[in-house]
């Protein structure tokens, strides 16, 4: 496992909805269960085009994947895209550059140079896929099968 985008550093400071109220988010708070971890800005519009997608999944598999939103690379209003597309209740981090305890720089260790870019981790904590680019309703339904084995 790579040390860069494994559970041991993915710590991030909260946006919005800190699933523990410590004021970070980090992937062992969602031990035991699979994540989609999305990565988005409010200037980029790739990223708004796939959000309804993402609500619409969220929906039908929520109970059984957690969908995290990462708000990285932001120059503008990261809430408006959120609450736009109906997935202000998702735990949102903030990336942020460097290592160690005041963030990881999540996005660039998982080979990030545009937006928006979807990581998927298994239950156990493992990355499992990033798809770079946006995902529409069907690519984003086929990766959770294929990842996790879930299907709806």
């Amino acid at each position: 496992e790579d040390g860069d985008i494994g559970a041991a550093t993915w710590d991030l400071p909260v946006r919005d909805n800190d699933p523990n109220g410590d004021g970070r988010i980090t992937l062992a708070e969602f031990e035991g269960q699979p994540v989609v971890l999305n990565f988005y800005a409010d200037w980029c519009s790739a990223c708004e085009a796939e959000l309804p997608a993402f609500a619409a999944i969220e929906d039908q598999f929520g109970d059984r994947v957690e969908f995290v939103l990462v708000n990285s690379q932001e120059s503008g209003s990261w809430r408006r895209l959120v609450n736009d597309h109906g997935v202000n209740d998702w735990p949102i981090a903030r990336d942020i550059n460097g290592t160690g305890s005041n963030g990881s720089g999540l996005h660039g260790n998982l080979g990030g140079r545009g937006m928006p870019i979807t990581a998927f981790y298994d239950a156990a904590g493992n990355l499992v896929e990033v798809n770079n680019g946006a995902m529409n309703e069907s690519s984003l339904r086929q990766a959770i099968a294929s990842n996790f084995g879930i299907v709806n």
